[in-house]
């Protein structure tokens, strides 16, 4: 898989750079270049693209303005009400500069087979704004 490189400029990539890993490459058109992504740098671009995917079917685009998988805090374990095992991150969700909601880390230790982990938004007024599992 590449990220912005054509077919050409994987193939041509492919057949010079290879070090005995799977390499994809990401074309940085600013600098003209195509830079190679390890395998351990496809799994995490791979988990940062789900993880900023969940927040944003919790806080759609319209209604904040700040990169959510970025602007994070930490939350610590066994914090009250949240359920949590071990320190985890939320996320302030902000509109010209204001916080006007938050995406907090929820655990239900009582699951059927193991702990339910779970996203919580909820808006300044205190309304969900919605909820991942």
């Amino acid at each position: 898989m590449a990220l912005g490189a054509t077919t050409n400029e994987v193939a041509r990539v492919n057949r010079t750079e290879w070090d005995g890993t799977r390499i994809v490459c990401r074309r940085d058109v600013n600098r003209n270049r195509v830079d190679l992504l390890s395998t351990e740098e496809q799994i995490e671009v791979a988990i940062r693209r789900a993880e900023a995917q969940q927040l944003l079917e919790i806080f759609p685009a319209g209604t904040h303005d700040n990169e959510l998988v970025d602007d994070t805090f930490s939350i610590a374990s066994n914090t009250a009400l949240l359920g949590l095992r071990e320190e985890r991150q939320g996320y302030r969700v902000r509109l010209s500069g204001q916080t006007v909601g938050v995406i907090l880390p929820t655990t239900a230790r009582d699951g059927y087979s193991g702990d339910i982990r779970a996203l919580v938004g909820i808006r300044q007024d205190g309304s969900v704004a919605g909820v991942r599992v």
